[in-house]
């Protein structure tokens, strides 16, 4: 009866730990496979704000690789190191992943690079 009891016991505690480690992994996928539904693919890019018109939603970039772009910037846009769109000024470092929608750059996310300096 005691034997049959410790046996019910590590089968319990075995499948509490295994549980542990597929849920998280199965949160994650969920997000994952939200994004990868999407049959546009997602660009990075990155480099400093050149200007922010906030009246078109439109900012302007100057890439690492010294290319200038423009992304528009819609309500669904995520920010990232910014509490809102007023705060973004010129010469941040920032990274944007985007996607194309009809020859359009649509900011997916936009992450304000930390600046690192004495």
């Amino acid at each position: 009866m005691h034997s049959d009891r410790n046996i019910k016991n590590i089968f319990i505690l075995s499948f509490i730990v295994c549980l542990l480690f597929i849920i998280p992994s199965l949160a994650s996928a969920v997000s994952d496979a939200a994004v990868h539904s999407s049959t546009q693919s997602v660009l990075a890019v990155q480099g400093k704000v050149k200007n922010f018109d906030q009246e078109s939603q439109v900012l302007r970039l100057k890439t690492s690789k010294g290319n200038e772009m423009s992304v528009a910037i819609d309500v669904n846009t995520a920010l990232v190191g910014y509490s809102s769109l007023q705060e973004i000024e010129k010469d941040q470092g920032v990274k944007i992943w985007y996607s194309l929608q009809a020859d359009k750059k649509i900011a997916i996310k936009i992450e304000r690079k930390i600046e690192v300096g004495c």
